[in-house]
């Protein structure tokens, strides 16, 4: 009994990590990804904030159970550019996050964010069906470039993926000091 009991335990432990809709890590897991990966003095990782351009109209005017098959698809799509050891996360609506160790060169990173937005996104639209084409924008900062903490990393995306918001959307930008004052324009 108390086997089965500890057994239980961890199963509700996972399922508590997990966002519903798509199977992916939640962003409660993410706080704890980063913070074990911080521990390491010589930690490099990429944090890529994703957000699907326009998603709100694929909800008012596909319905939301469309929507919901779009995001599960995108976060599909999203695993099978990764190595085991990296994660991706949803964190709310139509944001998403990929947290990884692996990618430690511009290049790399870009071509993972250059597949996001060309693979990806056909892939998803090609599931979808016509009308409503999605997109994404990507903004993405680097451990320990431009943080150490989840809330750093998270708001120096932010700052990168506004960028691409108003620069026309469908790209990403990695954060620089600069990106402070451009956001503040």
């Amino acid at each position: 009994k108390v086997l089965k009991m500890e057994e239980n335990r961890k199963v509700l432990e996972v399922t508590a990590k997990r966002d519903a809709l798509t199977g992916l890590w939640n962003r409660r897991h993410l706080e704890e990804c980063v913070e074990q990966l911080v521990a390491k003095n010589d930690a490099r990782a990429a944090f890529f904030l994703i957000d699907i351009d326009d998603f709100k109209m694929v909800n008012d005017e596909m319905g939301h159970l469309v929507g919901d098959a779009v995001l599960t698809h995108f976060a599909k799509e999203l695993k099978t550019l990764l190595n085991d050891d990296d994660a991706v996360f949803r964190i709310g609506g139509d944001e998403f996050v990929i947290f990884s160790t692996k990618l430690k060169t511009v290049e790399e990173i870009e071509t993972v964010a250059d597949k996001i937005n060309t693979e990806v996104i056909a892939k998803v639209n090609s599931l979808k069906g016509p009308g409503n084409d999605i997109a994404a924008s990507i903004g993405i900062s680097m451990v320990p470039d431009n943080g150490k903490d989840l809330k750093t990393l998270y708001n120096k995306s932010d700052k990168a993926l506004y960028l691409v918001k108003k620069n026309g959307k469908r790209g990403y930008h990695f954060y620089q000091e600069r990106d402070k004052v451009l956001n503040e324009m």
